[in-house]
């Protein structure tokens, strides 16, 4: 799934685009410009699993995955 998401995000795109892709996101702080959706538990460990995107007035900067 994430290489695919590499392939269809790219900076510079709105946040209505990148929800009408994924869906609403998990969590949102609208403050820091940061949505996250949630991906589930690490395949061989604990952890949980997420997606990260962050916006700068309403455009996609970055997205990453993480775990925490």
């Amino acid at each position: 799934m994430l290489p695919a998401l590499d392939k269809v995000l790219h900076a510079g795109m709105s946040r209505d685009e990148v929800v009408k892709l994924l869906g609403e996101p998990d969590h949102s702080d609208t403050q820091a410009g940061v949505d996250q959706y949630e991906l589930g538990i690490a395949g061989y460990g604990v952890d949980e699993e997420y997606y990260e995107l962050r916006y700068r007035d309403g455009k996609l900067e970055s997205h990453r995955m993480g775990r925490r």
